[in-house]
């Protein structure tokens, strides 16, 4: 199975890869996940995670990886 490039720092996504012995290298990006503009909290966890791929993958300076993870998480209270 090929290595998946996870961007994303969280211990807890790094537990649950491991746990399911999928083979991994994390590489947490450093982005501004502020998108209060877009209301629908769908399409800000959707962006978030985008911006985390296209951050890592710009990173690698030469041949793009295959398999690159991005995830986030909001929490919607009351709405």
């Amino acid at each position: 199975m090929d290595t998946i490039i996870l961007a994303s720092g969280s211990p807890r996504r790094q537990e649950l890869l491991a746990r399911v012995r999928i083979p991994f290298k994390a590489f947490p990006p450093q982005i501004d996940e502020e998108f209060d503009h877009l209301r629908n909290v769908e399409q800000r966890v959707r962006q978030i995670a985008l911006k985390k791929i296209e951050a890592v993958v710009a990173g690698f300076k030469q041949e793009s990886p295959r398999w690159v993870l991005g995830l986030d998480t909001l929490v919607e209270l009351e709405g």
